[in-house]
């Protein structure tokens, strides 16, 4: 923030991820941008500054290992073994 950092909470996290980040906005609008993350070992997460907000994946164990943002809003998260995952337009949950 503009007077310093911020404790942010998150729920528990396994530890040992590789951590891949894409910025994003899915709103359009100019506050909504956010990171969108992914490390192999929990479930993908978005960011807005304030809020740190797990995205549920349907596939088990939910740890992606790769993500991308398309440009029509569309968020793509990979996971091991070949799976690839694509969410509504402008809705990345």
């Amino acid at each position: 923030t503009v007077t310093g950092w911020n404790e942010v909470t998150t729920p528990a996290l396994s530890p040992g991820g590789q951590l891949v980040i894409k910025q994003a906005n899915f709103s359009g609008s100019a506050a909504g941008l956010e990171l969108i993350g992914v490390d192999g070992k929990n479930p993908a997460f978005r960011f807005d500054g304030t809020t740190y907000t797990q995205i549920t994946g349907p596939i088990t164990p939910d740890a992606p290992t790769n993500l991308e943002v398309l440009p029509s809003q569309v968020l793509l998260i990979a996971y091991r073994g070949g799976s690839f995952v694509f969410s509504k337009i402008g809705d990345p949950t």
